[in-house]
C-alpha cells in the first residue's frame, strides 16, 4: 500500500498531560528544595548575630522560606500523585515542528487515508445510521504544522464501518472480521465522517487487554463527508489477546472499535 508524502514533512512529539504534569512537580519539587536551603541558613545567621534585633529579622526570614518551601512541596506531591491517576487517553499537549525532508516509505506508524466510498455490505457489527458518504479520491491526509484549539464537538461526526486486515487495490477492505491470527502484521479500522469541523483534534488510542499500547493524533483539514481508515502495523507484531481502539474528535469519544488476535 503506497504511502504519500509530501515535502515539508511534520515531525510531532507528543507529551501527554500526565507527563507534563510529571515535570511540573519536578520543577516546583526542585524550587522547594532550595527555598528550604536558603530557610536554613537564614536560620544559622539568626543564631550567629550579634544584635537581638537583626537575629529577630533573620529568623523572620528564615521562616518565610521554610512555610514558602512547605507549601510549594505540597502542590508539588499533588500536582505528582495527579499525574498517577490520570488516563492514558487524556488530553495531550502537542509540540509539532518544521523541516524539509525527501518522501520516504511506508513505516509501522498508524497513518490516515482517504477511500472511495464503500457499498452499504459491512459486516454484521458495522453500525449503519451514517448517511451513504460520497467518494473520494485515494489521499493522505496532512497534518498541520501548528496546533489548533480544538472547537466545542456536540454531536458524533465518526461512525465505525468495518475492521480488515487487508485492503484492495481500490482501498476497500479484504475479509473483514473482528478476529485475527497473530500472523497478521496490520490492523484497518474503516469509519464514515460528516461534516467534521476544521482543525479540530483527531486522536486515537489502541488498548490491549485493558492496557495502552499505542497513541497517535492528527489535526483534521477535511470537508463534507466520505469514508477513510486508519491502520496500526506494530513492529514487534500483534501479540495475542483482546485489542480496542479508541477515536476522539477533541474530548468527545466518537466510536469503539474491537478484535481480538489468536
Amino acid at each position: 500500500m503506497p504511502h504519500l508524502e509530501t515535502a515539508p514533512t511534520y515531525n510531532r512529539y507528543v507529551i501527554t498531560t500526565a507527563e507534563f504534569l510529571r515535570i511540573v512537580a519536578l520543577i516546583l519539587g526542585i524550587i522547594a528544595v532550595l527555598l528550604f536551603l536558603r530557610s536554613l541558613l537564614g536560620a544559622r545567621r539568626a543564631g550567629k548575630a550579634a544584635y537581638y534585633s537583626t537575629r529577630r529579622e533573620a529568623s523572620k526570614k528564615a521562616i518565610r522560606y521554610l512555610t514558602t518551601s512547605l507549601i510549594i512541596a505540597t502542590i508539588a506531591v499533588g500536582i505528582g500523585i495527579a499525574s498517577i491517576v490520570l488516563p492514558p487517553e487524556v488530553t495531550s499537549i502537542v509540540l509539532q515542528g518544521l523541516h524539509a525532508r525527501p518522501p520516504v516509505k511506508a513505516t509501522s506508524q498508524p497513518t490516515i487515508y482517504m477511500v472511495p466510498t464503500l457499498a452499504p455490505t459491512a459486516a454484521p457489527d458495522t453500525p449503519t445510521s451514517a448517511p451513504t458518504p460520497s467518494a473520494t479520491p485515494l489521499t493522505a491526509i496532512r497534518k498541520s504544522a501548528t496546533p489548533v484549539q480544538t472547537p466545542a464537538i456536540i454531536n458524533k461526526y465518526l461512525t465505525l464501518r468495518t475492521i480488515a486486515s487487508a485492503i484492495d487495490a481500490s482501498g476497500k477492505p479484504i475479509s473483514s472480521t473482528a478476529e485475527f491470527s497473530s500472523s497478521v502484521k496490520t490492523v484497518y479500522v474503516f469509519f464514515d465522517y460528516t461534516d467534521v469541523p476544521q482543525g479540530v483534534l483527531m486522536r486515537q488510542t489502541w488498548f490491549l487487554n485493558g492496557g495502552s499500547v499505542h497513541f497517535d493524533s492528527t489535526t483534521w483539514a477535511r470537508t463534507g463527508s466520505g469514508t477513510m481508515y486508519i491502520a496500526w502495523s506494530p513492529p514487534q507484531g500483534f501479540n495475542p489477546g483482546l485489542y480496542e481502539v479508541r477515536v476522539l474528535l477533541g474530548d468527545l469519544r466518537q466510536f469503539s472499535a474491537n478484535f481480538m488476535v489468536h
